[in-house]
């Protein structure tokens, strides 16, 4: 690792970030038709109950 860390000039900071990054993305991947559902039955709700109350 250290010679391809010389060959490179990549440090030591860089070669931890990369998969936390690397990470980060799967799981956004993964979890985005999820979230997405979420996101659009809570915006529904609101909006149905806005409009309920108000109306």
């Amino acid at each position: 690792m250290s010679i391809f860390q010389a060959a490179t000039q990549i440090n030591e900071q860089t070669m931890t970030f990369v998969p936390k990054i690397v990470a980060v993305l799967v799981s956004l991947i993964l979890f985005a038709p999820w979230m997405i559902q979420k996101i659009l039955t809570f915006t529904s709700t609101i909006i149905s109950s806005i409009a309920t109350v108000g109306g």
